[in-house]
């Protein structure tokens, strides 16, 4: 499969379909990627292969937004996540604490939640989702 042909709204509905989280592994270099892209992250390959990514990961750094944009409540927390097949990915942090330097190393897993349209999506959303582990 092409990544041409797996738009970032396909790879939503894998998700939401299947429960995967699909990343790619360049057939060069061994690197993944995550969200797929048109080429390696790594050495720019364009041969790869889909494979489904465990979403287990260790928080690397984070930060917290206190002035929510339109479309979002309240304080959030964004943070880095390393994923154990090795990509780092922008994911929102559910927790219900206030969080402190504390929660870099923590780890945990990716999950997902699906948000009502708002005027900016034009349709259902999906969202990842970081779940500390206790």
């Amino acid at each position: 499969m092409s990544v041409e042909f797996l738009t970032y709204k396909k790879l939503m509905e894998e998700v939401e379909n299947n429960k995967q989280l699909l990343g790619m592994k360049c057939k060069s270099c061994e690197a993944v990627t995550f969200p797929p892209k048109a080429v390696c992250s790594n050495c720019c390959s364009r041969e790869y292969e889909f494979i489904q990514l465990s979403g287990k990961g260790t928080v690397k750094t984070f930060t917290v937004i206190r002035v929510p944009p339109e479309g979002f409540e309240g304080e959030y927390v964004v943070g880095l996540v390393e994923m154990h097949e090795g990509p780092n990915i922008m994911v929102n942090i559910k927790t219900d604490r206030f969080p402190d330097m504390s929660i870099i190393g923590k780890r945990g897993s990716i999950g997902y939640v699906t948000l009502p349209s708002d005027k900016y999506s034009g349709g259902r959303r999906v969202s990842f989702l970081f779940f500390l582990d206790d």
